[in-house]
């Protein structure tokens, strides 16, 4: 049930890609590691624009406590889909609370 009180709603998993099978027929899997509450959220119509106009995109906004440990290398899950991150995660108004992650879809069967 929905909540307007909680700020992070969604479940989302930390994981890694692991590669599985043998050559030449390997395929990356995702391995989830941990799993978080943050809030997914979609980017304006005015963010993708500008991140179009500097040549790159991005799917989804990732806000999460800032005492959660994310690096370049963590991958996430969320409704079936599997996305990377873009760029460094930033803190939201330098007060040490909440962090935004820009996240792109990734496909996860490629070797």
């Amino acid at each position: 049930m929905f909540n307007p009180l909680n700020e992070f709603p969604h479940v989302i998993e930390i994981g890694s890609f692991e590669v599985v099978g043998k050559r030449p027929n390997q395929t990356r899997e995702f391995v989830s590691m941990t799993k978080i509450n943050g809030f997914m959220d979609t980017p304006s119509t005015s963010e993708q624009l500008k991140f179009y106009q500097m040549d790159a995109s991005y799917d989804r906004n990732l806000y999460t406590p800032y005492h959660i440990p994310i690096n370049r290398q963590s991958i996430f899950k969320f409704e079936g889909k599997t996305y990377e991150i873009i760029g460094e995660p930033t803190d939201q108004g330098g007060m040490h609370e909440v962090n935004l992650t820009r996240l792109k879809v990734c496909k996860v069967g490629q070797g």
